[in-house]
Formats: C-alpha cells, sequence, structure tokens
C-alpha cells in the first residue's frame, strides 16, 4: 500500500513538473495581436440568420 501512495506522488509531481515547464516555454511564444471586432457579420444556415449563444444564453 505504502509503494502505491509513493508511485502516486510520484506520478503527481512529475505531471505538476511537466505542466510548469510546459506553460514557461509556451509563455515565450506569445505574440500580441490587435483585432477589429464586425458586429455586421452575420452566420447563415439553410439561408436562415442564426444568433449564436453562450452557455448562459447571452448572444456572442
Amino acid at each position: 500500500m505504502r509503494i502505491k501512495k509513493s508511485v502516486l506522488a510520484v506520478l503527481l509531481v512529475s505531471a505538476l513538473a511537466a505542466g510548469m515547464a510546459m506553460s514557461a516555454a509556451a509563455a515565450g511564444t506569445l505574440q500580441e495581436i490587435k483585432a477589429y471586432l464586425n458586429s455586421g457579420i452575420t452566420i447563415k444556415y439553410n439561408n436562415e440568420v442564426q444568433v449564436m449563444t453562450d452557455a448562459q444564453g447571452a448572444r456572442v
């Protein structure tokens, strides 16, 4: 039982370390961009305009 707990602990620590290393590597590759929002764009499906909503029902 003690061996299983130590193996689990090693796996968790390894996963945490790998996650930290990946996020540190990704932070160096981020690039700032500028964008414009065009509210006039519509999405049509079967010639009907679709209204996109998020999980709370708010229009996006």
